[in-house]
């Protein structure tokens, strides 16, 4: 997702809330997770974060 962002490519990360929809159209693998990537209309906007002294020592 990283390595994307500096190709200038939005990223969409989708895991462990769609195990049953998926299993119906993936039979027989076990999928983790769901990576989307494309070009958006605009490079989305940043999530609130805190700062590294505040997480860890």
């Amino acid at each position: 997702m990283l390595f994307a962002a500096t190709l200038g490519l939005v990223s969409w990360w989708i895991g462990g809330t769609f195990h049953k929809g998926v299993a119906e159209v993936v039979p027989g693998k076990n999928v983790i997770g769901i990576l989307a990537l494309g070009y958006g209309q605009t490079s989305g906007k940043p999530h609130k974060s805190k700062k590294a002294s505040a997480v860890s020592s």
